[in-house]
């Protein structure tokens, strides 16, 4: 049950869990059109599908871990992975077709880069990627060729996400920075975390912009 702020008493969302008996982590996750999820996981770089309770093997990359996933262009699903920069992408309609998981090879492997941290699609073709160790976020446009859109001082960019208006915005670790992108290869900074992270940004359809900092010295 939940309950309300008023005391009003109604029926609540239902719990349940799927186990995934080979998988030793999970580390990021994107729901298809069909209602599935995919799950990217640190088991050899496998990408597994949960659809109604049952578990299996979608996708294999054969990299040490499946750091995100988003929805790209035609709704095909983008991968980025590590330790090699490497990022996948699989048609929908290709996935749980068969009774083998997929082995696609790497879309493209990011120049410099080994962790891609996050993903985001614009809805025009262009698919964003956070990465480090060198703190870039690359953009992926209509001529399918990766190039820097942004170039922070950062180690690593952690997440990233585009506003209903168009806007980017980035966020790092080390100084927990969140950036939002004005032009190509310049960006503003929107707020200085005291924290160590900006995992995770939305922005809602009236513009309001929420973000997760971490801190993970001092217990916190």
């Amino acid at each position: 049950v939940a309950i309300a702020s008023d005391g009003t008493v109604r029926a609540g969302l239902p719990l349940a869990n799927a186990p995934i008996a080979d998988a030793t982590s999970v580390w990021s996750g994107v729901k298809l059109s069909d209602g599935s999820v995919l799950l990217g996981t640190g088991t050899g770089g496998r990408i597994y599908q949960v659809n109604a309770g049952k578990v299996s093997i979608a996708v294999e990359t054969g990299e040490m871990a499946v750091s995100s996933l988003a929805l790209g262009p035609g709704g095909d699903v983008i991968a980025g992975t590590f330790p090699n920069g490497k990022l996948y992408r699989i048609k929908q309609a290709d996935i749980g077709k068969g009774t083998d998981p997929l082995k696609p090879d790497p879309w493209h492997e990011l120049a410099e880069t080994e962790d891609i941290w996050a993903l985001a699609y614009d809805g025009k073709n262009n698919v964003y990627a956070a990465t480090g160790p060198e703190g870039r976020l690359f953009r992926i446009g209509n001529a399918g060729v990766p190039e820097i859109h942004f170039d922070s001082e950062e180690a690593h960019l952690v997440s990233v996400t585009v506003a209903p208006d168009g806007k980017v915005y980035t966020g790092s670790n080390g100084k927990a920075l969140l950036f939002r992108l004005e032009a190509a290869g310049r960006a503003t900074v929107v707020h200085d975390f005291d924290a160590d992270d900006v995992k995770l940004i939305a922005v809602a359809a009236d513009g309001t912009l929420y973000a997760v900092a971490n801190s993970y010295s001092g217990g916190g």
